[in-house]
């Protein structure tokens, strides 16, 4: 009989197949297919390599594109500064990069020039660089600078308004030329020295161009003292400074005191004391024994920060001047011819008051008095009033002290024992008296 091979065969191959498929899963677990993909841990700019998990800080070179940083920023997210130096990106896309990015700090190197300077420097000094407004401007908005040293520039006025236009806060510094005199756009307070000035337009044209100026001495104008105070008045914030005479003297318009020892210079043209009326910041003043009359007085209306005045034996009749100088506070005005002191309400810091041996003055000095009961010292001595109205004025006014009986000297009884008296002497730079 014939032998039949094809089951011996089929079974061989039925046993090998099993013998491989017991082994499927270890192969199919090696296969490529099957192995997980990788995380990516950095990201490339400019070909350099930078980790996404400990990047704070990159410094880059003109090679970056925005492009590249647009891209990889997102994912650098403890990035907190970009340095590019060169850097050859355009303006706007620097400043699409800064919008983009609020939380970073970037530092560029910007092109100005045949030099660069960092965004971030708080003071550029650009003198070894020629004038070019336009481009200047162009980065101010990616500037962080405080301070620009143009010191080399020609700067017009339209020059100035552009700049300070586009940064407000920012302070360009370049020079000034007036009258062919040389200052600084930084200038505060500029001196024209022994220049004598007929003629302002120049001056009042180039103000513009200064900064944050504050004053202006021009001691030898040949203005009139009307014409400098319009001056004044024309140009709110900064003070003009020139000589105004009182009597024989010569005294600045910005002097803070005045005496007849302390004058500025001595002149020999003589003019009324009402000229002190430029004089708006004096402090303190002595006029007394010269003999100034009532109308000598409306000095002060120009006086508002005037703090001490002795107007001892002068011929007035009248405080009405004084309502305008609210800080007064010490006022010598004994042997004079007052009969009426009620200005003196509208001057609330006024504390040592002088009015002795005033026989014009009656019981309506009395009705003021009792109302100013800020007063700490006050010499009244020898009034023209009843008893019984100065134990009254004394009951109303119980914290000050008070001199009234006949006798001691106007300024005798302690009237220069007092810190305030020290004060006011100091103001005017003469020594103290007995």
């Amino acid at each position: 009989m014939k032998r039949k091979f094809v089951p011996v065969l089929l079974l061989c191959l039925l046993l090998c197949g099993c013998a491989k498929t017991e082994e499927l899963p270890t192969a199919a677990a090696e296969t490529p297919a099957a192995v997980e993909e990788e995380s990516v841990t950095s990201v490339s700019i400019a070909g350099r390599e930078y980790e996404i998990e400990t990047t704070t800080a990159l410094s880059l070179d003109g090679q970056c594109t925005a492009q590249e940083l647009t891209a990889a920023l997102p994912q650098l997210t403890k990035a907190e500064s970009v340095s590019i130096s060169p850097c050859n990106l355009s303006i706007e896309e620097m400043l699409t990069l800064k919008e983009s990015f609020p939380a970073v700090s970037f530092d560029f190197a910007l092109p100005f020039g045949n030099s660069s300077f960092s965004s971030e420097s708080e003071s550029v000094d650009l003198s070894a660089e020629g004038k070019d407004i336009p481009s200047l401007l162009s980065l101010l908005p990616l500037s962080e600078a405080k301070s620009f040293d143009l010191s080399t520039w020609d700067i017009s006025v339209a020059d100035a308004e552009q700049l300070h236009a586009a940064a407000a806060e920012v302070e360009f510094v370049y020079p000034v030329e007036i009258y062919g005199m040389g200052f600084s756009s930084a200038d505060s307070e500029i001196d024209f020295g022994e220049l004598e000035i007929d003629d302002t337009a120049e001056l009042e044209s180039k103000l513009p161009l200064f900064n944050h100026l504050q004053k202006v001495i021009m001691l030898h104008t040949t203005l009139d003292n009307d014409s400098m105070e319009a001056l004044n008045l024309r140009h709110e914030g900064t003070r003009f400074v020139w000589v105004v005479q009182v009597m024989t003297l010569g005294v600045r318009s910005d002097a803070t005191y005045f005496t007849i020892y302390n004058a500025y210079e001595l002149r020999y043209t003589r003019e009324p004391v009402t000229n002190l009326r430029y004089c708006h910041d004096m402090i303190a003043i002595d006029l007394g024994h010269c003999g100034i009359g009532q109308e000598d007085l409306e000095f002060v209306r120009g006086c508002p920060k005037l703090q001490f005045l002795i107007l001892a034996e002068c011929y007035i009749h009248n405080l009405e001047p004084l309502r305008a100088c609210p800080e007064l506070r010490y006022l010598e005005a004994f042997k004079t011819y007052l009969d009426d002191i009620s200005a003196l309400l509208d001057c609330p810091r006024l504390t040592d008051l002088n009015i002795c041996y005033i026989p014009s003055l009656g019981a309506e000095a009395a009705d003021v008095l009792e109302q100013m009961t800020q007063l700490e010292h006050l010499w009244f001595c020898d009034a023209n009033m009843p008893a019984n109205r100065i134990i009254a004025l004394r009951d109303a006014l119980p914290n000050t002290e008070f001199i009234y009986w006949k006798g001691p000297e106007s300024t005798g009884a302690g009237w220069r024992e007092h810190d305030i008296y020290f004060e006011m002497r100091d103001v005017m730079e003469r020594p103290y008296m007995d």
